[in-house]
Protein backbone atom coordinates (compact mmCIF):
# COMPACT_ATOMS: atom_id res chain seq x y z
CA UNK A 1 0.00 0.00 0.00
CA UNK A 2 0.89 3.53 -0.62
CA UNK A 3 -0.43 6.75 -0.65
CA UNK A 4 0.18 9.13 -3.77
CA UNK A 5 0.08 12.35 -3.09
CA UNK A 6 -0.21 15.51 -5.83
CA UNK A 7 -2.20 18.58 -4.49
CA UNK A 8 -2.67 21.53 -7.25
CA UNK A 9 -0.40 23.70 -5.21
CA UNK A 10 2.37 21.40 -4.32
CA UNK A 11 5.48 21.78 -6.55
CA UNK A 12 6.35 18.28 -5.43
CA UNK A 13 3.91 14.70 -6.06
CA UNK A 14 4.97 12.66 -3.40
CA UNK A 15 4.47 9.41 -3.05
CA UNK A 16 5.03 7.62 0.76
CA UNK A 17 5.77 4.24 0.45
CA UNK A 18 5.72 3.01 3.90
CA UNK A 19 7.16 0.04 4.09
CA UNK A 20 6.50 -2.73 1.19
CA UNK A 21 8.78 -0.36 -1.35
CA UNK A 22 12.57 0.25 0.68
CA UNK A 23 14.80 2.87 0.04
CA UNK A 24 17.86 2.05 -0.22
CA UNK A 25 20.74 4.35 0.92
CA UNK A 26 24.21 3.97 -1.27
CA UNK A 27 26.78 6.09 -0.31
CA UNK A 28 29.17 4.75 -3.31
CA UNK A 29 26.85 6.43 -6.18
CA UNK A 30 26.06 9.80 -5.40
CA UNK A 31 23.54 9.47 -8.57
CA UNK A 32 21.29 6.05 -8.43
CA UNK A 33 19.93 4.93 -11.97
CA UNK A 34 23.35 6.14 -13.60
CA UNK A 35 24.48 2.39 -13.07
CA UNK A 36 22.40 -0.36 -14.47
CA UNK A 37 23.47 -2.70 -11.80
CA UNK A 38 22.50 0.19 -8.54
CA UNK A 39 19.51 -0.78 -6.63
CA UNK A 40 17.26 2.16 -4.93
CA UNK A 41 14.53 0.85 -3.88
CA UNK A 42 13.81 -3.00 -2.76
CA UNK A 43 10.47 -4.62 -2.73
CA UNK A 44 10.29 -6.71 0.65
CA UNK A 45 7.44 -8.29 2.45
CA UNK A 46 9.65 -8.30 5.58
CA UNK A 47 11.90 -5.40 5.93
CA UNK A 48 14.11 -6.74 9.73
CA UNK A 49 14.48 -9.75 7.59
CA UNK A 50 14.91 -8.65 3.81
CA UNK A 51 12.25 -11.59 2.86
CA UNK A 52 11.67 -10.24 -0.79
CA UNK A 53 8.12 -10.08 -2.45
CA UNK A 54 7.62 -12.23 -5.28
CA UNK A 55 8.17 -11.15 -8.96
CA UNK A 56 4.64 -11.20 -10.16
CA UNK A 57 4.12 -9.08 -6.84
CA UNK A 58 6.98 -6.65 -8.18
CA UNK A 59 4.95 -6.26 -11.13
CA UNK A 60 1.76 -5.39 -9.42
CA UNK A 61 3.33 -2.87 -7.60
CA UNK A 62 4.80 -1.06 -10.54
CA UNK A 63 2.13 -1.33 -12.26
CA UNK A 64 0.14 0.11 -10.12
CA UNK A 65 2.72 3.16 -9.79
CA UNK A 66 3.21 3.65 -13.94
CA UNK A 67 0.47 6.50 -13.79
CA UNK A 68 1.30 8.36 -11.26
CA UNK A 69 4.46 11.15 -11.25
CA UNK A 70 6.23 11.29 -8.05
CA UNK A 71 9.34 13.41 -7.23
CA UNK A 72 9.87 12.50 -3.43
CA UNK A 73 9.52 9.50 -1.75
CA UNK A 74 9.15 8.82 1.97
CA UNK A 75 9.36 5.88 3.79
CA UNK A 76 9.29 4.36 7.20
CA UNK A 77 12.27 5.03 8.47
CA UNK A 78 12.12 9.05 8.07
CA UNK A 79 15.60 10.44 7.07
CA UNK A 80 17.49 7.36 6.09
CA UNK A 81 14.49 6.29 3.58
CA UNK A 82 13.53 9.48 2.08
CA UNK A 83 14.52 10.08 -1.39
CA UNK A 84 14.56 13.22 -3.45
CA UNK A 85 14.65 13.33 -7.23
CA UNK A 86 17.24 16.19 -7.64
CA UNK A 87 18.19 18.18 -10.64
CA UNK A 88 20.74 16.38 -13.56
CA UNK A 89 20.32 12.73 -11.96
CA UNK A 90 20.35 10.24 -14.61
CA UNK A 91 16.95 8.79 -13.70
CA UNK A 92 13.86 10.69 -11.88
CA UNK A 93 12.30 8.40 -8.74
CA UNK A 94 9.78 6.57 -10.88
CA UNK A 95 12.65 5.16 -13.67
CA UNK A 96 14.55 4.21 -10.05
CA UNK A 97 11.48 2.40 -9.30
CA UNK A 98 11.23 0.58 -12.24
CA UNK A 99 14.94 -0.39 -12.48
CA UNK A 100 15.06 -1.25 -8.87
CA UNK A 101 12.20 -3.66 -9.60
CA UNK A 102 14.22 -5.02 -12.31
CA UNK A 103 17.48 -5.50 -10.66
CA UNK A 104 15.49 -7.25 -7.55
CA UNK A 105 13.39 -9.61 -9.90
CA UNK A 106 16.56 -10.97 -11.68
CA UNK A 107 18.54 -11.28 -8.59
CA UNK A 108 15.59 -13.85 -7.38
CA UNK A 109 16.66 -16.10 -11.01
CA UNK A 110 13.52 -14.56 -13.02
CA UNK A 111 15.79 -13.72 -16.02
CA UNK A 112 12.98 -13.44 -18.40
CA UNK A 113 10.19 -12.24 -16.36
CA UNK A 114 7.44 -10.34 -17.97
CA UNK A 115 8.95 -6.96 -15.68
CA UNK A 116 11.85 -6.42 -18.18
CA UNK A 117 9.32 -5.57 -20.59
CA UNK A 118 8.04 -2.63 -18.57
CA UNK A 119 8.80 0.76 -19.80
CA UNK A 120 8.30 4.59 -18.63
Amino acid sequence: MVLHSARPNTPIPTLFVADTIFAVASGHNPDPGKREDTISYQFLWSIPNFIPLPPDTVLQIWKALKPFEFKATYGVMAKATNVFQRPGQTLGLKGRVLQSAKIAVKAMGYSDHSIFAEEL
